[in-house]
């Protein structure tokens, strides 16, 4: 997996001028004031990644946050970019942001295929947490969980392709209801019966009932195969009969659509009285949907009162006095009510649409038959005329359901559960154009040649579309049947696949909240699948509770409890889900943690999480000085702070590493001005962490005065120590070293300060070769780390570095 070896950010959100993190793959733990701007590290992170600040893609803000990201306080001409360097060499680009057309957009440095499908790669995994997002999954909604699970684990793949499938098995079955084959095919059938005077069931039977029609012209033997007829009926070589056969065909398409109706119309009042019944439902909470307005705004409450900045007993609205605890409670189960109440409208309104649909095709059918040009034609233009008035009448019929469809639920009035369409109607409307096909057919039948003519003709046309409708109806039938066989052996291979991952993400998630809260009485969470039918409708969280399985996490949990499910459920989804990357940021998740918990997750993440590089934002100074020990002398973990200037935003410490080429290029080019304080402070810096791994006793001093010791000092403390543990060795190898940095340290504070006193370049070389002599004799060049007492040997009366090359005698 790769980490992250240095960070270079310029220009975005409050870090002003560049500032470079080293982390060298190692995690750290970064500590940073309230408004020093340490988030600016995930924010620039999160936009690296996906091109996007969730928290900043607001409506105001817009450009998926990235206009906020830019640093308002540079000028248009000066750079805004993030650089990432990585243990894999290869994926090491910057990201900056540019002006195109004066609009913010960025570009990477990095066009190989290897580094885009990396990027690419990366925004399905989920690396970045914040506070306000810790107990999100815990107070989801059950189908809420399902979406934000899937999401994570790519899952949402899976589940969509059951959906399609789903779909698809579905909207195959309305189409058979839609376009009404059975009705159809019997009216092509009735037509048959009608022109040949028996049942066609098949080719065979269709050949035959022809021949029999043709036997008295001398035709018959000619028909061989279905597609002889129409060259056999030519033959017939009747005449005057054309226009008969127009009509009767118009007739015959009108009783074919209106008989097809009969599913649209079936289908239409299924929808309509699904939605009525859902619209029905809801008016009782009609009270509650004119409260969903305010659910972004509960949401924010929620959000203000578990990130813990808000810590005063009062409502943040109304500010009438109320403990936060139970205002939090009543929140979360008014947003958990509305939710569930957004959930029911969702489905109304895809009950509307199915509605609408249905009334859509109704009309687009009856609109379709109205164009026909019989219907414009002359000779029979009083029954089409007639005709088509009656079908007008009718489909006025479809207008109550849209005016229906078209309700809110807000304005508080009920569809019209009653409303349905008068198939009778139709039924009386086939009944007339059978009526003026038994006159056509009548005043023919006195001519033979011109009768056969005419019923053949229709026959011939009744038979083609009897074909094809059975072939379109079966092509359908099959298609859906083997859709349902493959869905319903995805939902069995999808719900075993989904309970034996939930199996082993459960105990990754229990593993560690256990961690956090051993021997408390909430133990064993599980995340647990709900189904209704076998299909999965979404997920639950069950727990043990004195022995007893509870589910609703609200009612056991403290606001501690449920962060640290919340960070127990990220953590697992990080070792579960992200393959490429090595590192997790949490951004200040650990503000509403109660002290217990808030050094059992420090523990967490240094014994548990090893294998990953975590960088851990925090305001809070006693988890940062708990988090700061606990680490130290630890080779994967480094300590850093972030600060804010008016004038350059947010800054980190120099590295130690970076401080020293700092001075060795100042020293090299000869810019001596200031050099002294830089020499100083690198000085310090040093003293404090060797006197640290010594243990060297120095004066007591209150608070944070402790931090603020000088380089006097801390060297007579040093040279106190070492003289008593191993004068003789030390002096024998360095000689008077201790005394000689005291007396040339005088050049540094005084290039330090306000003086008259200006010290030469050969001054500055000479106190920092004495600081590099020094660090020499307490620092191995191998392993890179000072001799320590963690690494001393009572027995040997011996104190070395880590590896051993670098020892001295030490009483």
């Amino acid at each position: 997996m790769v980490k992250i070896e240095t960070m270079t950010i310029a220009g975005l959100r409050g870090v002003k001028e560049p500032m470079t993190l080293q982390f060298g793959g190692k995690s750290a733990i970064v500590y940073g004031d309230n408004g020093s701007g340490k988030s600016s590290l995930a924010d620039a992170l999160e936009w690296y990644y996906s091109d996007k600040i969730e928290r900043l893609s607001c409506q105001e803000i817009g450009n998926n946050g990235i206009d906020a990201l830019r640093n308002v306080r540079i000028d248009k001409n000066e750079r805004a970019f993030m650089t990432l360097a990585m243990t894999d060499k290869s994926l090491n680009a910057e990201k900056e942001i540019i002006y195109k057309k004066d609009r913010l957009t960025a570009k990477f440095s990095n066009a190989a295929a290897e580094f885009q499908e990396y990027i690419k790669a990366s925004q399905g995994e989920n690396f970045i947490v914040r506070h306000d997002k810790l107990t999100k999954f815990v107070l989801d909604t059950k189908t809420d969980k399902l979406k934000s699970l899937s999401e994570i684990i790519g899952f949402s793949s899976v589940t969509a392709v059951r959906d399609t499938l789903k779909k698809a098995v579905n909207e195959l079955g309305r189409e058979v209801k839609n376009k009404g084959y059975e009705n159809q095919i019997a009216q092509f059938q009735r037509s048959l019966l009608e022109y040949l005077g028996r049942n066609v069931p098949d080719d065979e039977k269709f050949i035959e009932a022809v021949r029999e029609q043709l036997a008295p012209f001398g035709l018959g033997e000619a028909v061989k195969s279905v597609g002889d007829a129409p060259t056999a009926l030519a033959s017939l070589q009747a005449s005057g009969d054309e226009k008969a056969i127009a009509v009767l065909a118009a007739l015959e398409k009108i009783k074919g659509v209106t008989a097809g109706m009969d599913g649209k119309i079936d289908l239409l009042a299924a929808d309509y009285q699904s939605y009525a019944s859902q619209f029905a439902q809801l008016l009782a909470d009609t009270g509650n949907i004119a409260k969903l307005a305010l659910l972004d705004l509960l949401k924010a409450g929620a959000g203000v009162l578990t990130g813990g900045s808000y810590a005063e007993p009062k409502c943040p609205l109304c500010l009438q006095d109320k403990n936060l605890n139970d205002l939090q409670n009543e929140l979360l189960g008014r947003i958990a009510s509305l939710s569930e109440l957004q959930g029911k409208l969702s489905k109304l309104e895809a009950s509307r649409a199915k509605a609408k649909q249905s009334a859509a095709s109704l009309r687009q059918t009856l609109a379709a038959l109205l164009s026909d040009a019989v219907f414009k034609g002359e000779g029979e233009e009083k029954v089409f005329s007639e005709l088509k008035k009656r079908l007008e009448d009718w489909a006025a019929g479809i207008n109550p359901f849209e005016a229906e469809t078209s309700k809110a639920v807000i304005d508080g009035a009920a569809p019209d559960a009653s409303l349905a369409l008068d198939k009778k109607a139709l039924v009386e409307i086939s009944g007339q154009c059978d009526e003026r096909i038994q006159a056509i057919r009548a005043a023919e039948a006195g001519n033979a040649r011109t009768a056969a003519h005419t019923n053949l003709s229709m026959a011939v046309k009744a038979y083609e579309q009897l074909t094809a409708m059975k072939k379109e109806r079966d092509v359908i039938v099959e298609q859906q049947a083997a859709l349902s066989k493959i869905y319903d052996a995805f939902v069995q291979r999808q719900k075993e696949g989904l309970e034996a991952f939930l199996a082993g993400f459960s105990n990754a998630i229990d593993e560690y909240y256990e961690y956090m809260n051993p021997g408390e009485p909430i133990k064993d969470l599980r995340i647990v699948p709900m189904t209704d039918d076998d299909e999965l409708k979404g997920l639950a969280i069950e727990y043990q509770f004195n022995g007893q399985v509870l589910g609703a996490p609200l009612r056991c949990f403290s606001e501690s409890h449920l962060n640290c499910f919340g960070l127990a459920f990220f953590l697992a989804s990080v070792r579960a889900f992200n393959p490429r990357n090595g590192f997790i940021v949490l951004d200040d998740v650990i503000s509403s943690f109660d002290s217990n918990h808030r050094t059992r997750f420090a523990n967490l993440l240094i014994d548990k999480l090893k294998d990953y590089q975590i960088i851990a934002l925090t305001h809070e100074k006693q988890w940062f000085e708990y988090f700061s020990k606990a680490v130290k002398g630890n080779p994967h973990w480094a300590v850093k702070n972030i600060y804010w200037d008016d004038n350059k935003g947010t800054y980190a410490d120099e590295a130690h590493e970076d401080k020293r080429a700092k001075i060795e290029t100042l020293l090299a080019a000869g810019k001596l001005e200031g050099l002294g304080n830089e020499m100083r402070v690198y000085l310090e810096q040093f003293l404090k962490e060797i006197a640290e791994r010594l243990e060297v006793p120095v004066k007591f001093m209150f608070n944070d005065r402790n931090e603020d010791r000088m380089a006097p000092e801390l060297l007579a403390a040093l040279k106190a120590r070492v003289d008593k543990k191993s004068k003789d060795d030390f002096a024998a190898a360095h000689g008077d070293l201790f005394n000689s940095l005291q007396r040339s340290n005088f050049i540094g504070n005084k290039g330090s300060h306000d003086s008259s006193y200006v010290p030469t370049r050969g001054d500055l070389n000479g106190l920092w070769d004495e600081i590099k002599s020094l660090e020499n004799a307490l620092y191995c060049s191998g392993c890179k780390q000072s001799i320590a007492t963690r690494y001393a040997s009572e027995t040997e009366k011996k104190i070395s570095c880590r590896c051993g090359a670098l020892s001295y005698a030490w009483k």
